[in-house]
């Protein structure tokens, strides 16, 4: 399980939808959208499911990103 978040159109910056969800109800629900209430801007935008990813994800992805441009220990 993970939370999927977004990127605010008007801001840039990364949020949460407040959406728990699994890869497979992810895939099941890919072609459609969702509105939810931006804490960046204030907005409420209509964001496509395509759109969004689990956090957990891009967490992984940028320790594994730093992990590798860590110069070796010795």
């Amino acid at each position: 399980m993970g939370t999927l978040q977004f990127f605010c159109p008007a801001t840039h910056q990364q949020a949460s939808t407040g959406i728990e969800t699994d890869l497979d109800s992810l895939r099941a629900c890919w072609r459609t959208a969702v509105k939810v209430n931006c804490p960046h801007c204030g907005q409420v935008h209509k964001i496509s499911v395509r759109e969004t990813y689990l956090g957990m994800a891009l967490n992984d992805a940028v320790d594994r990103a730093s992990m590798l441009q860590r110069p070796p220990v010795g």
